[in-house]
């Protein structure tokens, strides 16, 4: 099925039932799994990890992703957030990317994660978990946030960074 089939299944689907429409879309053409779902306004409904400097929406996100300080977790229908300390992975010697991307995918419900860099450890954690990875710059994790609702950050196809980097 091609990107355009997709999106016009989606936009069926919204003006069919006016409210959460995964079901309609998966019952329409089985080969159409999408993993997040759209709300009754049209919006993206996802939980999206982001790796962050502080304990809130205003500071940057981390370049690092295994060893970032913060996790925060956003519900981007809601923009409610839940903060994870990282710090036990601050000073790992190794396997800092697996033990954080493994704990990403225990929190359960987590389906991206926006990060300055990842490894390929990481990377492999994260996409065996069926989580993507969506790499930001230099930006406060509010605005990262925005830049993945409005589509503007580069999804990762690999690690872009050697493992052991930082």
């Amino acid at each position: 099925m091609q990107c355009r089939d997709v999106g016009k299944v989606l936009a069926d689907a919204l003006e069919d039932e006016g409210e959460d429409a995964a079901e309609t879309i998966n019952n329409r053409n089985n080969s159409v799994k999408p993993t997040w779902l759209i709300n009754k306004k049209g919006k993206l409904k996802m939980k999206v990890a982001v790796t962050a400097v502080e304990e809130n929406l205003e500071g940057q996100v981390d370049p690092r992703f295994g060893r970032a300080k913060y996790i925060i977790v956003v519900d981007t229908d809601t923009d409610d957030f839940k903060v994870h300390n990282n710090s036990v992975n601050l000073n790992a010697a190794q396997g800092a990317g697996i033990q954080t991307g493994r704990n990403i995918a225990n929190l359960g419900g987590v389906e991206a994660v926006i990060t300055g860099n990842v490894g390929p450890n990481a990377y492999k954690t994260l996409t065996v978990a069926g989580i993507k990875v969506f790499l930001s710059d230099k930006q406060s994790v509010a605005e990262a946030i925005e830049s993945f609702k409005g589509g503007k950050l580069k999804e990762a196809d690999n690690a872009n960074v050697e493992g052991h980097w930082a």
